[in-house]
């Protein structure tokens, strides 16, 4: 039977797999090109078979659409801003080059309106500049975030627990994709203006579309 885990600790958050059958072997290799390939060894001819291939799809590459894009392979273009953010340069319209990422649309201000949108179904952002609390419950989470003006997301990652294990990020959000068939929830620190739901805000995709637009026009001049 082949296993696969998730460990989470407040160190580190990885993955790990193993099978309980001896007459099962396999291998990861690294490749110049920067992909990882998954090998399983065919145990009657003794061939190794290739198995997974990673990165799968264009949103698989690490942090292509920047701090606080949010990547999606079933849109086109793949990146656009999460909600309460917008392009950090209204020149970059190219929806395969979107690295330099999105900015806040209004800047926090550590007020009492501030709070967080959710966004569902996404795959969370790198955690290299998060903590993990693994007692606390989804609400303290939020309360806990809530109280430190550097928080600027919180999810709870074991959706198997009850609730139970707190994630908070501190600084950009790196790395953040739309996973359809996951129920995995991230909660996004933003400003109270965004909160009432005033503001429309930009994305890739309508930048790209008023890019396009212009593009076109300039062929009659």
């Amino acid at each position: 039977m082949y296993k696969i885990n998730l460990v989470v600790n407040e160190k580190e958050v990885y993955y790990t797999h193993r099978s309980d059958s001896t007459a099962f072997s396999s291998r990861s290799v690294m490749t110049p090109g920067g992909k990882l390939e998954l090998w399983q060894l065919n145990m009657v001819n003794r061939e190794w078979m290739p198995d997974l291939t990673v990165p799968v799809d264009y949103c698989d590459n690490y942090g292509i659409c920047g701090p606080y894009g949010s990547c999606s392979t079933s849109t086109f273009p793949n990146c656009e801003c999460l909600k309460g953010f917008e392009l950090k340069s209204s020149l970059e319209v190219n929806p395969y080059n979107s690295t330099s990422g999105c900015r806040r649309s209004r800047p926090l201000d550590c007020g009492d309106g501030e709070g967080f949108v959710k966004f569902s179904s996404m795959k969370l952002p790198d955690t290299q500049n998060a903590v993990y609390d693994g007692s606390m419950s989804l609400r303290e989470c939020e309360i806990v975030c809530k109280d430190n003006c550097s928080c600027t997301a919180y999810a709870n990652p074991n959706m198997t627990t009850s609730g139970v294990g707190c994630l908070r990020w501190f600084g950009d959000l790196i790395d953040v994709r739309v996973y359809a068939l996951n129920e995995q929830d991230l909660y996004v620190r933003q400003a109270a203006f965004e909160l009432s739901g005033k503001v429309n805000t930009l994305n890739f995709e309508r930048v790209y579309s008023s890019y396009n637009h212009c593009y076109n026009f300039s062929l009659f001049l």
